[in-house]
């Protein structure tokens, strides 16, 4: 457990800090580091986790098909620019919105979709 280091003045205390851990702390928060990401790794995705189910039909925008794909904003963009993903639909200037039941199609064959 880290100390506290507190500086006094005429007035009372006005600054308290953490001390840096050890040695022998910094390699227990290591491998305790270590031991979470490895039992991260056999967690169900966040939408599994959450209950979240993206729906059949209509229509999604990026920040709700973001828990079920396994790419980020970017690579998104890409595949769908290359037609390796499924194409989006502009409802004005700034709202882009992708057809679920495409979305779908690509989840469970993403390497064989053509848009």
């Amino acid at each position: 457990m880290a100390k506290l280091n507190t500086i006094y003045t005429s007035s009372g205390p006005i600054l308290t800090t953490k001390k840096k851990p050890g040695r022998r702390a910094a390699v227990a928060q290591h491998s305790e580091a270590q031991h979470q990401a490895a039992t991260n790794e056999a967690k169900p995705s966040e939408a599994q986790s959450q209950g979240i189910v993206l729906p059949r039909d209509g229509f999604s925008r990026f920040k709700q098909l973001q828990p079920f794909l396994p790419v980020s904003r970017e690579k998104w963009r890409q595949l769908t620019r290359d037609g390796l993903a499924p194409a989006s639909t502009k409802l004005g200037a700034r709202c882009t919105v992708w057809r679920n039941s495409d979305v779908h199609q690509w989840l469970a064959d993403p390497l064989n979709y053509k848009a």
